[in-house]
């Protein structure tokens, strides 16, 4: 969010055939966010990972690869 490249996730319903609200995934991120690559498990866990540009804990200005999961029990993405 932000003049950055951000990550987003956007979910199909099939109960209502709409899309659900837009959400950003890479809500860390303070530059460029790229290469998504995302996988559901056998429980319908949501993985993400992608690459960032981002200054992350003092990592300094490289490339950093993050990752979060969304569960459904929560409706939402943890960082693990």
């Amino acid at each position: 969010v932000g003049t950055d490249e951000d990550i987003f996730y956007k979910n199909w319903s099939a109960s209502t055939s709409s899309w659900i609200t837009t959400e950003v995934v890479s809500t860390e991120s303070t530059s460029r966010s790229s290469f998504p690559s995302l996988a559901v498990d056998s429980t319908g866990t949501i993985h993400i990972a992608w690459d960032d540009n981002t200054v992350y804990a003092g990592a300094g200005a490289d490339r950093d690869i993050f990752y979060k999961q969304w569960k459904a029990f929560s409706s939402s993405w943890t960082t693990t």
